[in-house]
């Protein structure tokens, strides 16, 4: 049986230079509340420090805006 991966205590690190929760190949998605293996995803990674970026530089996001902020920022189309 696979052990369950553990959720940060924050939703960004203080501890990496980038500022995101990483465990080997995976990475902490806070807004989707779950660890995803970005081996072959340098896009995610991308996306998770903008994501962090504009959560420190607008002082944080509100809970229920949070996946619609997400959707709307990564929508095709937009």
């Amino acid at each position: 049986m696979t052990k369950k991966k553990s959720t940060p205590d924050t939703p960004f690190s203080d501890k990496t230079e980038d500022g995101l929760h990483r465990d080997g190949d995976k990475l902490w998605i806070p807004l989707e509340g779950e660890w995803r293996n970005v081996k072959h995803k340098p896009e995610e990674v991308v996306r998770q420090k903008l994501i962090r970026h504009l959560n420190k530089a607008l002082g944080g996001l509100r809970e229920t805006a949070k996946l619609d902020f997400a959707n709307a920022l990564f929508s095709p189309g937009i």
